[in-house]
């Protein structure tokens, strides 16, 4: 269990100052992370005579985890036992990391689209709920304990869709509403509610570049990212202590390796969230962006915290980072493309009324296209109530066959985007073909971002992302018809 010699290679490989001082150690007590493995390593030198590219997960004096590759040969006595051995070690620590990074990228991966078609399928039957809930509501007549059992029923369904937001945004399926923000003002204005959000024991700290530039984000998204990770610090700091939020800049000159990511060229607003908590082990903070995924007790957390972090900092063309050792604290480092403060690409504006003149509601028509029954019953019921004239399709090709044969004119389309054969916004196309001045409302458990810009290119669509209060689809249909 001793060495009886080693090159210098050996020694800056385990980090140790002399060659006397390496050879002093207990092999098995000092180096093996993994004790239980030596035997097996040695069995297989008795058996075989030696060993090729055995693996073995050592550590620095440092304590740093090594993974090397082992090939030697054993020394056998006269009676062919083996007395000792020889032979070189490779160091494959990178290699590993970086295999555990692939398998943990496509394992996210994986879940991420699960995560995205259950979120779309969950949100359509949770629209389904709130506006039935919205429709029973308006009935004349209806006792009291049963409208506060209806309302009860919807804010329990609008619960329900905050976590499919956070399943979104893991899944990078979350639509997006970018506008060109100052996150030095948004960490400002925000200080009042982290605070109110942490214990009084723990301090916070502002250290902001004023220097920094501007980056294209969803404020409400970044908002998000902020209070979850003010919630994962407020965790890890039990006994109080310091959370501090510091912005920079980082520029790119080429494209550059950080943490075996791969960094694409250009200029990044960096924020960096450190506490001063608990910490993480070695293994934690390679699986701490997983979907469910926490060291919390049970009922304590649901795991999607950090996950949807993860999501929106993706989404957002950004990149995310945590360091951490146990006992003194982690730091979350988040890399945001910066923009020109004259960017003013903002798909979170309004869309200005059209100069088509428009006609009262009771002789507008609305098309509605959505391939769920449910959700397309209950916004009919809705529009009928509001005293629209509606006609329903529940794909686009029924849509484009009732407009032919019913040779009706209509003001405004509304389409889920993601149904079978046609598109929402490929219907949306075709149907403006023969109602030139024809309105569409896009609505969604999920969209692509990059056809949702496609689609809002222009002035006479909007989005709405399911689920949705009926107060705010009335509101959205309102804006685009007057």
């Amino acid at each position: 269990g001793r060495f009886l010699d080693i090159n210098t290679a050996g020694l800056i490989l385990f980090g140790y100052d002399s060659k006397k001082e390496l050879l002093s150690i207990d092999i098995v007590k000092d180096l093996f992370v993994h004790p239980e493995t030596r035997p097996i390593y040695e069995q297989t030198l008795a058996r075989d005579g030696y060993v090729k590219d055995f693996e073995l997960v050592l550590k620095r004096k440092d304590g740093t985890r090594l993974v090397v590759l082992e090939t030697s040969v054993a020394e056998l006595d006269e009676q062919g036992n083996a007395v000792s051995y020889r032979g070189i070690m490779r160091d494959v620590t990178h290699v590993k990391d970086l295999q555990l990074q692939l398998v943990q990228f496509q394992k996210m991966e994986t879940i991420g689209r699960l995560a995205g078609g259950v979120a779309h399928d969950f949100n359509n039957i949770l629209m389904a709920i709130m506006s039935y809930c919205d429709l029973s509501l308006t009935t004349a007549g209806l006792e009291d304990s049963i409208a506060r059992n209806l309302v009860e029923v919807k804010k329990q369904a609008e619960t329900g869709a905050a976590l499919t937001r956070q399943l979104l945004a893991f899944s990078r399926k979350q639509v997006l509403v970018p506008k060109v923000i100052d996150l030095n003002q948004v960490l400002t204005e925000m200080e009042p509610m982290i605070r109110r959000l942490l214990r009084e024991d723990i301090a916070i700290v502002l250290n902001l570049d004023p220097s920094i530039g501007t980056i294209q984000a969803d404020p409400y998204q970044i908002e998000q990212v902020v209070m979850n990770l003010v919630v994962n610090a407020k965790d890890a700091m039990p006994r109080g202590g310091r959370l501090t939020f510091q912005t920079t800049v980082k520029e790119f000159r080429s494209e550059s390796q950080l943490e075996d990511v791969r960094i694409v060229e250009g200029s990044y607003v960096t924020l960096a969230v450190t506490d001063t908590g608990l910490g993480m082990d070695d293994l934690t903070p390679l699986k701490i962006f997983e979907p469910f995924f926490t060291t919390k007790e049970v009922g304590k957390g649901t795991g999607l915290g950090l996950s949807s972090v993860y999501g929106i900092v993706k989404q957002s063309g950004g990149y995310i980072f945590v360091t951490s050792q146990p006992n003194s604290g982690s730091t979350f480092t988040i890399y945001l493309p910066e923009v020109p403060l004259h960017s003013k690409h903002n798909l979170a504006e309004e869309h200005p009324a059209g100069t088509v003149q428009t006609r009262p509601a009771a002789s507008q028509t609305i098309l509605l296209v959505d391939d769920n029954a449910p959700v397309r019953s209950a916004l009919s019921a809705l529009l009928d109530l509001q005293g629209y004239n509606v006609f329903q399709a529940s794909n686009g090709f029924e849509a484009i066959q009732l407009c032919t044969d019913q040779n009706m004119q209509i003001d405004l389309l509304i389409t889920d985007m993601v149904m079978p054969f046609i598109g929402g916004h490929e219907l949306s196309e075709k149907l403006s073909e023969r109602y030139p001045h024809l309105k569409t409302l896009y609505m969604s458990g999920y969209a692509e971002d990059t056809v949702l810009r496609e689609a809002l290119s222009d002035h006479s669509s909007a989005f709405l992302q399911k689920p949705v209060s009926m107060k705010m689809f009335l509101e959205k249909i309102q804006s685009l018809l007057h």
